[in-house]
């Protein structure tokens, strides 16, 4: 009874079950004459992409109880097995491809989201194990990586890769993030992530993102980030031309469309003072290992998510959570690189005025952050805002 209350709770939940993303609906029993049970896809999923992973839909007959219906479940899948091919020394199941409709041809193996008229994107994510820690929960850097995949998975489904066009040597890269979590999810939630860009400028381009608790329908996080041009050889900014505008214009959304509201975006917009030698806290020798490297060898930017809090002190960190976070980005770090993050505590209260934005909650508090490499230059700066956590 356990186990089967645990896999109908599963399958509320919207969970991956053996592969495919119930939502309430996913494997059937049925019940036939001298106790024989069918398992199978029930109808409202057949003939549909499924969101986990690709099965053939299949049917299990089930005779008897105890022993003998396992012996059966067995036989059964070992009669199938017996088609299969081996390659690489391993069982491969003749399997169907499920297609992906609305999207380009080209670029159906690509995650398994889509993108919808209003120009927007939109992927599943299971909250795995590995990407829980010991507070129970997942960590800003884990939603933070969920967001990017989202994002590359976007562009490429749309089909014009980092939108640069055909030039190899001209990348996309962030000049500021911006992200903010009211909860954060725990081991199994389904997680629904929308993102989509508009064109900001002349020479940028916004990507907004939200986090959705498939469960509850609860938008637990929000980010918003500016991108540009670069040139990979001379480190330039890149003119966003009539050429490459033409290539990403059509899958922007227009008119342009924000994740934060107007408060919220006026909060996080508050300028971020300077740190000289003032700083309160500093974490010296931090190095990028290969894990945190991207495919244009630069630190990937959810690295400097962990740098930037791993200059305040463990003890506070224990105690509190992060909220918000807002990095401003000035260059890359790469392979080989050390670097130094400092933090100082923001007043709420400066010169007698109020942070734009803020409010004032005992429980809240918020630092302002630099990361220097080793020639003293800096990397980023940022902002993070803090609550004390609940005992």
């Amino acid at each position: 009874m356990a186990g089967g209350s645990a896999l109908a709770q599963q399958q509320q939940r919207g969970v991956c079950v053996g592969g495919v993303v119930a939502e309430g609906r996913g494997w059937r029993g049925e019940r036939g004459g001298s106790g024989e049970v069918r398992l199978g896809l029930s109808s409202s999923w057949q003939g549909r992409r499924l969101q986990c992973g690709r099965r053939r839909a299949m049917e299990v007959v089930v005779r008897g109880s105890g022993s003998r219906a396992t012996r059966a479940v067995t036989e059964e899948m070992q009669a199938e097995c017996s088609a299969a091919e081996v390659q690489n020394g391993a069982y491969v199941l003749p399997a169907a491809v499920p297609s992906v409709s609305g999207n380009s041809p080209a670029n159906e193996h690509i995650g398994y989201g889509e993108v919808f008229e209003s120009n927007f994107y939109r992927e599943r994510f299971v909250v795995r194990f590995s990407e829980v820690g010991d507070r129970k929960t997942m960590s800003l850097e884990g939603l933070a990586s969920l967001m990017q995949e989202a994002a590359c998975n976007h562009v490429l489904k749309v089909g014009y890769g980092a939108f640069a066009g055909t030039n190899g040597r001209v990348v996309t890269v962030t000049t500021r993030m911006h992200i903010e979590v009211d909860r954060y999810p725990v081991w199994r939630d389904l997680l629904e992530v929308d993102t989509w860009y508009c064109t900001e400028g002349r020479n940028a381009v916004r990507r907004d993102w939200t986090v959705k608790d498939v469960e509850t329908g609860e938008i637990i996080a929000m980010a918003t980030s500016t991108w540009v041009l670069m040139n990979m050889d001379t480190k330039a900014m890149v003119r966003i031309n009539d050429q490459i505008r033409s290539e990403f214009a059509p899958w922007a959304r227009d008119p342009p469309k924000w994740a934060l509201s107007e408060d919220r975006i006026k909060a996080s917009s508050a300028r971020i003072p300077k740190i000289n030698g003032d700083a309160e806290f500093s974490k010296t020798g931090l190095s990028p290992t290969e894990r945190d490297l991207d495919m244009n060898q630069h630190v990937n930017n959810v690295k400097y998510i962990s740098w930037t809090m791993e200059s305040l002190p463990f003890e506070f960190r224990e105690s509190h959570e992060i909220r918000k976070i807002t990095l401003e980005y000035r260059r890359e770090a790469q392979k080989g690189d050390t670097v130094e993050s400092r933090a100082k505590a923001e007043p709420l209260i400066a010169d007698g005025a109020t942070f734009a934005g803020y409010t004032e909650e005992p429980s809240e508090e918020r630092f302002v952050h630099v990361i220097r490499n080793q020639d003293g230059q800096e990397v980023n700066k940022g902002r993070t805002v803090w609550a004390r956590l609940r005992k």
